[in-house]
């Protein structure tokens, strides 16, 4: 029994001393939380103009690949240009791949010229 007790206070010393440990470090980032946020107040007061540091890397993050502008752009002149195509007869040729042609709606008489002319 007194072993048990003795393992029983090691383990609450053990809790205890985690706790302390936790609440130090939980009441240093407080600290470190609220001078930020005066630094912060003190330079906007200044006229500063101040970003998070998750906006400063994503914009240094963001210097290549293509715009959501550009992106537009290019799907609607590949939109308007495919249905330039189809009227004017020149998407006719799709009719005769496999699969396609029947997802694209090319009715089956597509498919029988394709075999005539072969």
């Amino acid at each position: 029994l007194r072993r048990k007790y003795d393992e029983l206070v090691a383990f609450s010393v053990n809790l205890t001393a985690e706790r302390d440990i936790l609440n130090n470090t939980l009441e240093q980032t407080k600290r470190d939380l609220n001078r930020e946020m005066a630094t912060r107040t003190a330079l906007e007061k200044q006229g500063l103009k101040v970003g998070s540091r998750s906006q400063d890397a994503k914009s240094s993050k963001s210097s290549g690949g293509v715009s959501a502008k550009t992106l537009l752009i290019v799907v609607v002149v590949a939109c308007l240009s495919a249905i330039r195509a189809t009227n004017l007869g020149s998407l006719d040729m799709l009719g005769s791949v496999p699969m396609f042609g029947g997802m694209l709606g090319f009715d089956s008489s597509a498919k029988k010229m394709v075999r005539d002319e072969l």
